[in-house]
C-alpha cells in the first residue's frame, strides 16, 4: 500500500478546492453574460438573425440611389482580398416593372461613376465599410462606393424581377444572402422593363474575416 504523507494530501485538496472555485466562478460569470445578453425581463429567451446582431456589433451597411426618369441605375464596388462581404439586395423600387441584377467579376472602369457614402446601420459605431471603389484611378477603400461607373463583362449570379401594371409601380424586398467572392469586382444593376421611370435601389451587407 503507498501511503501519502498527511500534508501533501492536504495541499491535493486545497489545490483541487482552488481548481473547483475558479471553475465555479467562471461559470457564474458566463451564465451571468449570457442572462445580460438572451434573456429578457420576464425571463423569455431572447434569439436574433445572425443579420441582425451584425447590426448591433455595428457590422452592417448600406448604400442607396434614388434617380428620376431613368433607365437604369447601378452601384459598384470591389470586395477586399481579407474579407467576405454578405451582400443583401435590401430594397428597389420603380414605376414600372423591373428587374435588378447582381453581376461578378466585371471589370469597373477607373475614375468613371459617381462616388455615393455608405452608411452603417447602426448610428452609434464608428465601423467603416472596408469595400473598394475606383473614382480617383486606383481602388480604395474610404466608406464609398460608385454610381453608373462604367463596366464591361462580368456574369449575372442573381437576378430578381418585379412585375406589375399598376400606376403606383413596383417595390420589391429581396432578403436573400449572397457571400461574395473575395477581392472581386461587382456590380448591381436595376433596369426598368418600361423605358425612364423613377427609381431606387438600395443594398445591405455585412463583413466577416475570410
Amino acid at each position: 500500500m503507498i501511503r501519502i504523507p498527511r500534508d501533501t494530501a492536504r495541499s491535493y485538496q486545497q489545490d483541487l478546492m482552488e481548481a473547483l472555485n475558479a471553475l465555479v466562478t467562471t461559470l457564474n460569470s458566463l451564465i451571468t453574460q449570457f442572462k445580460d445578453q438572451y434573456i429578457d425581463s420576464d425571463k423569455s429567451y431572447v434569439s436574433i438573425a445572425f443579420p441582425h446582431h451584425e447590426v448591433h456589433e455595428g457590422n452592417m451597411y448600406v448604400a442607396f440611389i434614388t434617380v428620376a426618369a431613368g433607365s437604369s441605375v447601378s452601384l459598384s464596388f470591389k470586395t477586399p482580398p481579407d474579407k467576405i462581404i454578405h451582400f443583401l439586395f435590401g430594397d428597389y423600387a420603380s414605376e414600372s416593372g423591373a428587374h435588378v441584377q447582381l453581376k461578378e467579376e466585371v471589370t469597373i472602369t477607373a475614375t468613371t461613376g459617381t462616388e455615393i457614402t455608405v452608411f452603417n446601420h447602426n448610428r452609434n459605431s464608428s465601423n467603416e465599410p472596408t469595400v473598394l471603389q475606383n473614382k480617383s484611378g486606383a481602388f480604395v477603400a474610404d466608406g464609398k462606393i460608385l454610381k453608373d461607373a462604367t463596366t464591361t463583362g462580368g456574369t449575372v449570379v442573381a437576378e430578381d424581377y418585379e412585375f406589375t401594371t399598376k400606376k403606383e409601380g413596383a417595390k420589391n424586398r429581396q432578403s436573400a444572402e449572397y457571400p461574395l467572392a473575395v477581392d472581386t469586382e461587382y456590380e448591381v444593376l436595376l433596369t426598368s422593363d418600361d423605358g425612364a421611370k423613377d427609381l431606387h435601389l438600395e443594398i445591405h451587407w455585412y463583413e466577416l474575416d475570410a
